[in-house]
Formats: C-alpha cells, sequence, structure tokens
C-alpha cells in the first residue's frame, strides 16, 4: 500500500454512481426502532432531519481501547482505528528527531505495528500484558511469534502492563512505565483492542451482548428486529464451535458479514 488512500476500496463517487444516496460529514444521532426512521446531523450546517427507512443495517465498527493513565493523551501517543489515525501517526514518524517506538499491547495491531516500525528503521519494544503475544493463539503459536518478533530486532516485553506514559517539559512522550521498569519511546502507539462501537444501538433498546456488541443471528439480523441487520466490528456472532458469543474485530470477518 504506498498511502492511506490506497486502502480505500470505493469512492464517494463511486459509490454514487451505483444509485446509493450517500452523505458525508453527517453524523447519526438517534435511531427510532419503532418510527422505523433514524435521525442525522448535518456536521457543517449543523441541522438535524429524519430520514425513513424499511430496512436498516447498522456497520457503527468499534473504537480503540484507551487506558485511563497519566500521560496517554500525550503528543506522540497515537491510537490506530481510523484513516485519520494513520495519517497522524505518519506525520509524527516523519517529524520525530528520535528513532525510539514502544508498542503496548501485542495483539493483532500490536504486531503489525510493530513489524511497521522496525520496517522504518525505529528501534521497537513491545510492552505485552500476556505471556506471549497473540493471546489468541494457543501458547506454543504465540511463542513462535515472538520468536518470529525477536528475529525482526523488536524488544519483547511480556506479563507486563503499562501504568503510565512519562513525558517531558514540552508534554511530549519520553517513556512509559510499568510497575518494574521504563521504557524510552520518542512514539508510543496504543494496540490494546478496541470495544464495539453500540451508542446508538443501546439508545435505541437494541439487544447487546456480554462483549457490548449488536447480538445478531446467522444471518446477521439484529435479534428480535426483523427489519435491522448489522456486521462488522460492532456485532458479536454465534461461535459454532464452542456455541458463545463472541466479538472478533477483524476486516475478513466484517466482509463476511457483508457477504451474508
Amino acid at each position: 500500500v504506498e498511502g492511506p488512500d490506497g486502502l480505500i476500496a470505493r469512492t464517494p463517487e463511486e459509490h454514487r454512481e451505483r444509485g446509493i444516496d450517500l452523505r458525508m460529514r453527517t453524523e447519526v444521532t438517534g435511531i427510532d426502532v419503532d418510527g422505523r426512521r433514524v435521525r442525522a446531523r448535518d456536521l457543517d450546517s449543523g441541522a438535524e432531519s429524519w430520514t425513513s427507512y424499511d430496512k436498516l443495517v447498522i456497520a457503527t465498527g468499534a473504537r480503540p481501547i484507551r487506558p485511563d493513565m497519566p500521560g496517554v493523551d500525550a503528543a506522540g501517543v497515537h491510537g490506530v482505528q481510523t484513516l485519520d489515525d494513520g495519517r497522524a501517526l505518519i506525520d509524527t514518524l516523519a517529524h520525530t528527531r528520535g528513532r525510539r517506538a514502544v508498542v503496548v499491547g501485542a495483539g493483532y495491531i500490536g504486531v503489525e505495528m510493530a513489524e511497521a516500525l522496525i520496517n522504518r528503521g525505529f528501534e521497537v519494544t513491545v510492552v505485552n500484558r500476556g505471556s506471549e503475544p497473540m493471546s489468541t493463539l494457543d501458547p506454543d503459536m504465540g511463542r513462535l511469534v515472538h520468536e518470529a518478533m525477536e528475529g525482526l530486532g523488536i524488544t519483547m516485553v511480556n506479563d507486563a502492563a503499562v501504568t503510565k506514559v512519562l513525558t517531558d517539559g514540552d508534554g511530549r512522550v519520553r517513556a512509559v512505565a510499568t510497575e518494574e521498569a521504563e521504557y524510552p519511546a520518542d512514539v508510543v502507539v496504543l494496540g490494546i483492542g478496541v470495544r464495539p462501537e453500540t451508542t446508538l444501538a443501546k439508545a435505541a433498546g437494541l439487544p447487546l451482548g456480554a462483549h457490548g456488541g449488536l447480538l445478531t443471528d446467522l444471518a446477521m439480523r439484529v435479534r428480535g428486529h426483523e427489519n435491522i441487520w448489522a456486521g462488522g466490528d460492532c456485532v458479536e456472532v454465534l461461535d459454532l464451535v464452542s456455541g458463545q458469543e463472541r466479538h472478533i474485530a477483524l476486516g475478513t470477518h466484517a466482509n463476511k458479514h457483508g457477504q451474508v
């Protein structure tokens, strides 16, 4: 991928060419389930209006988990969820004099970010709460990932939780701290997971699961609502092996939800 624009599957113009009434810079602020309508605000004018629907699809995604700890909002600390997040991080990397990066978390996002930073010439330390990276894998597989990361020159710190971000006199990040040690950093990337963005759904009284995601059936229909579907990072789906509801925030799964 040469740049952020390369991640856009279809432009607004391409959507409109397919007959889709696409409204950019418009935020949905409410769902009236009984009245089958949604309320939206034009972010430029501030005007609000209602739009009726016959069928509703909710695809509000997820929001990155941002830990409640001192210094987390310091300059140089980045989450990575949206294209704007990515652009902000790229800008920081381009203008940071130092070459020390700390990645907090070793799930999918953390591992990928660590590799990307190594490829950009940074010294990378990953601080991971678990005993091995990729906790969704079996421990022996996580160990293989651990060894592969160290083979790239990444320093792995397992069984450790970041408790605060330390800053310099200008308010920029200079290190992260755990209970045992400090790790110098010119840039910090948070990769500790996401939560389903279901604020609207909750306010509308739609069913949510233990992980906060919308509960759907095997056809991705919101349970108890025959005219509402949901997909992507905002849903929980039934794991046919375990019989439990799971929240899996991956693009591959979201794509399959859309195909259903």
